[in-house]
């Protein structure tokens, strides 16, 4: 018997809530703008520290162990470093991965980088 996958589109949107919802309660950010269709997945903001924070979010329908996306967070920090003459602060950036075991249980790897 064939089983059947949600599209896509659909896991990634799942995904980017979770992890949206994770920043937000857990790491006391707040979203600003979800840009469509660019990197990064999300632009927050640290009402602590007044500053900018960016996230990107791999989503996957397995366990995130063997799966970490390392080649996210080094595409992150060639972004961040390409951009550094615009910054007027340190930055502060995540790359989460959301696996998706079932309908009501999400397990999530959070790599948290931060410019001292």
């Amino acid at each position: 018997m064939r089983q059947l996958a949600p599209p896509r589109q659909h896991i990634g949107v799942v995904g980017e809530g979770v992890a949206g919802f994770y920043l937000e309660q857990h790491e006391g950010l707040r979203l600003l703008v979800r840009p469509f269709g660019l990197t990064p997945d999300m632009v927050l903001y640290d009402p602590q520290r007044r500053r900018l924070a960016m996230a990107e979010v791999k989503t996957t329908l397995q366990r995130s162990r063997q799966s970490f996306p390392i080649t996210v967070a080094i595409q992150l920090l060639d972004l961040l470093a390409k951009v550094k003459f615009m910054r007027t602060s340190l930055y502060v950036a995540y790359v989460v991965h959301t696996a998706i075991m079932s309908p009501s249980e999400f397990e999530l790897d959070v790599l948290r980088l931060e410019e001292v």
